[in-house]
């Protein structure tokens, strides 16, 4: 398969690309690079089952991806993109890029939405507990909407891959997006696909 990892210069994004070249796949990766690093990936310069793209996925579409790969055989999209340490002392986490944050969870999940359908891809949004906020039960059922603050510091993240979810759930309902939203914090979750 040809698979694109969003996300794919990160600590989650690099170790799936590795997995996923391990088990023969092909991998599209892509990140801005604002809190990715090349050193993640460093390894698989020159591999033939890797290709890089620095691109924020924000500006993702069908047509881009085409000039990438001229062949619409994408099977799966894993959307990990987004900044994630809530440590306000560390110059990458969210807290410093809230607004980049904000734009990857929403703009660049429909985005990528819109660009599974077309080209025909399954695309697994990667969530957070976070979207519990400081939850009242433990551990959260599938069914607990959660203990937020919509206005505090941390909902730059939390709030934004909320509404992540939404916009796939909306897709996979109204648009027949084979998508899925998974938080891997989640208790029970055993299998994506």
């Amino acid at each position: 398969m040809k698979v694109m990892v969003t996300g794919a210069a990160g600590f989650l994004g690099s170790h799936l690309g590795d997995k996923l070249i391990e088990l023969g796949h092909e991998v599209i990766g892509v990140d801005n690079l604002l809190t990715g690093s090349r050193d993640n990936i460093k390894h698989l310069e020159g591999n033939p089952k890797f290709k890089f793209m620095e691109l924020d996925v924000t500006e993702i579409n069908s047509e881009i991806l085409r000039r990438f790969t001229p062949r619409d055989d994408i099977s799966q999209i894993y959307h990990l993109a987004s900044p994630a340490s809530p440590n306000k002392n560390n110059s990458k986490s969210y807290i410093s890029f809230p607004f980049e944050t904000m734009q990857v969870n929403t703009v660049g999940t429909w985005q990528l939405c819109e660009t599974a359908i077309q080209i025909g891809a399954k695309l697994l949004f990667a969530s957070t507990s976070e979207v519990y906020g400081d939850p009242l039960e433990h551990p959260q059922k599938e069914s607990y909407r959660g203990n937020v603050s919509t206005t505090g510091p941390r909902a730059i993240y939390d709030e934004s891959k909320r509404f992540g979810e939404t916009i796939v759930s909306s897709f996979v309902r109204a648009k027949n997006l084979d998508g899925y939203s998974v938080s891997f914090a989640r208790p029970g979750l055993t299998s994506v696909w």
